[in-house]
């Protein structure tokens, strides 16, 4: 069946359910999603002048691994769509890393105070970027892009947690982020 005159960006959940010849009905599998939006929003996250080599990766092994909550109050109350990611980069030519990216809506209670946050039932880890990833200080204020390979819905309510695995094999000590 094909829904219609659903509102943009709106939270939707419908039951699904099987409905045999011989009169008997399943229970319904409830599926929530939210409409998507076709126009892009660019939103920038953090300001200042520290400089990090431990986020996004941590380029100075092998393999690494990092995660990072974003607060919704630094996204946003309205739910959205995003295709890609931006990271700023202030101190390598360029390079190519191997990330599987991760992001996971989590309760404005949970940190990372205690460690790792682990994938759950109640934690889904949702993969959106798995494949090579283009680092460099060339683009406008060095800003690089990590385009997505499925798209990231924002409920407009949760923090985000961005996990990256870095899994490329080979190390380079000379990234610095922003």
């Amino acid at each position: 069946y094909l829904l219609t005159g659903l509102t943009e960006l709106t939270q939707y959940t419908v039951g699904v359910y099987t409905s045999c010849t011989n009169g008997q009905t399943s229970a319904p599998t409830l599926i929530n999603f939210i409409t998507p939006c076709n126009s892009p929003v660019n939103i920038t996250i953090g300001n200042g002048t520290n400089t990090t080599s431990y986020f996004p990766t941590y380029s100075c092994y092998e393999n690494s691994y990092t995660q990072q909550i974003i607060p919704a109050s630094a996204i946003g109350t309205d739910p959205m769509e995003f295709s890609s990611i931006f990271f700023q980069c202030t101190s390598v030519a360029s390079a190519s890393r191997v990330w599987d990216i991760y992001v996971s809506p989590v309760p404005s209670t949970m940190d990372l105070s205690s460690g790792w946050i682990l994938p759950s039932e109640e934690i889904p880890f949702h993969l959106v970027k798995s494949g090579t990833v283009s680092i460099s200080s060339s683009g406008t204020d060095y800003w690089f892009e990590v385009p997505l390979d499925s798209i990231l819905v924002y409920n407009g309510t949760d923090n985000l947690l961005i996990s990256i695995l870095d899994h490329t094999g080979s190390w380079s000590c000379s990234n610095s982020y922003r």
